[in-house]
């Protein structure tokens, strides 16, 4: 015995093609093929394990995602699962720029940061006007207070406290030495990690 398909047909108003004529059935009337991983041997069947098959996908995704820190929903659209999925956190952020003083006792706010800073590093590169000379100064801001490096033409910069949002102020300190007076050429790097 063999399954065969049936088309029916009729003529149209105008006796001039065939219109085709569709069954009206119900799901539960419709035989499947069994497929693999989901239970069901007619259409409606197999339709109801299909939504209920997506349905604990997106609880177990959703739950996936709250558990990595991201707060996510079983009634989230799979666009926002997608959306939360991004937002997970997959390491340190980090942020660099460069900014400049405008005086010899000044501060300077970096803000703008998608994180709160536990490593902030500080470089202040100068030269003196009359001098040739070009010099570096080094703050490393790490969890347990500051380190500092100064060099002999004693320029200090640090930040004012421990961050406690997503921005810092740097402050920079400038002691004549030695005859030179003036600074020109001067910036402000700096690198921040969460």
């Amino acid at each position: 015995m063999s399954d065969k398909n049936i088309q029916m047909a009729q003529r149209n108003e105008n006796n001039t093609a065939w219109d085709n004529l569709y069954p009206k059935t119900k799901a539960v009337n419709v035989d499947v093929n069994p497929i693999d991983g989901i239970a069901g041997s007619d259409v409606q069947t197999i339709l109801n394990n299909l939504f209920q098959y997506a349905s604990n996908g997106k609880t177990a995704v959703a739950n996936a995602v709250t558990a990595k820190g991201v707060s996510a929903s079983p009634s989230d659209t799979f666009s926002v699962l997608a959306t939360k999925v991004g937002q997970i956190n997959t390491g340190k952020k980090s942020a660099s720029g460069s900014i400049g003083f405008s005086s010899y006792f000044s501060s300077q706010d970096v803000t703008g940061l998608q994180f709160v800073p536990s490593i902030i590093l500080l470089r202040y590169s100068y030269a003196y006007s009359g001098a040739s000379h070009i010099g570096h100064s080094v703050s490393l801001y790490m969890f347990d207070g500051w380190y500092t490096m100064t060099d002999s033409w004693r320029q200090d910069i640090t930040v004012n406290k421990q961050p406690t949002s997503n921005c810092f102020t740097a402050n920079y300190k400038y002691t004549a030495d030695g005859g030179y007076n003036g600074v020109t050429g001067s910036s402000f790097d700096w690198i921040a990690i969460e």
